[in-house]
Parts: structure tokens; sequence; C-alpha cells
């Protein structure tokens, strides 16, 4: 027998039997006119503030790499710069360094503490509203499960 008709005939019996049953499934009242946005779970601020924030982090850690004496060398070698065009290099590096980590921060740091505060908020409304409770009922069919998983 194939799969897709030995599932259908388990559906059916379980269909079948569910509508001998006496006692339904407890349902959660509709939300209110108040209610009727659902917040958001705040991952995509919590994503991207992550990324940012990693990438400016990593940025500042590697910031004081462009002053040691091998960098200056590579830079005099590969360029054929003098001592004072590989400095001046160097010294636009670390600048261009320092604000895009900056920039980076500034961004990242803040999409967290929003995406936080949407995760919060969204955790507070579910619990307001009953959506992460879990139900079980019985019936002569089996059992159900009903709920937000």
């Amino acid at each position: 027998m194939p799969l897709g008709v030995l599932a259908l005939s388990v559906w059916s019996s379980v269909v079948a039997s569910a509508g001998e049953t006496s006692e339904a499934l407890p349902v959660a009242p509709p939300p209110a006119a108040s209610d009727a946005r659902l917040p958001s779970r705040g991952t995509v601020p919590l994503v991207f503030g992550g990324i940012l924030t990693g990438l400016g982090g990593f940025n500042l850690v590697t910031i004081p790499l462009v002053t040691t004496d091998a960098y200056h060398e590579i830079i005099e070698e590969g360029y054929l710069l003098t001592p004072e065009e590989a400095d001046t290099v160097c010294n636009v590096i670390i600048g261009v360094a320092a604000v895009q980590a900056a920039v980076q921060l500034g961004i990242g740091i803040p999409l967290l503490v929003k995406g936080t505060r949407l995760k919060r908020e969204r955790a507070a409304w579910d619990a307001a509203h009953g959506v992460s409770e879990v139900r079980f009922s019985v019936t002569p069919a089996g059992m159900a499960v009903a709920g937000r998983f």
C-alpha cells in the first residue's frame, strides 16, 4: 500500500471518529480590536544587529594590526612607497577602519536593543493572550494538543 493512501486512510478514520465525540476542543476567544496587531518577534533586528555588532567589533579589534612594523614593511615593499608614504597610507587605513567600526557598532547595538525590546513585548503579549499555553484534550479517537508551538 503506498504511503499516501495509508496516510489518507488513517486521516479519514481519525476525522470520522472525531465526529462521534460530544466534547469539542477548547477554542481561545478571538482577540479584542485593540489587540488586533500581533507584535513582532524581533528576529530581524536581532540578527542584523548581531551581524553589524560582530563586524564592528572585529574591525575595532583588528585596528592595532595596522600599526605594526610588519604591516608598514608590507606596504612599503608591495607598493614601492617611502616610509613616510607608508605611514600616511597606514593612518588612512586606521581612520577608515575606525569610522567603519563606529558606524557598524552605532547601528548594530541599537538594533540589538530594539530586537530585545520587541522580543520582550511579544513574550508579554503571548502570556497575556494565552498563546504559549498548551492544552490537552482526551477524545475517544485519542488525545488532541492545542496551543501555539
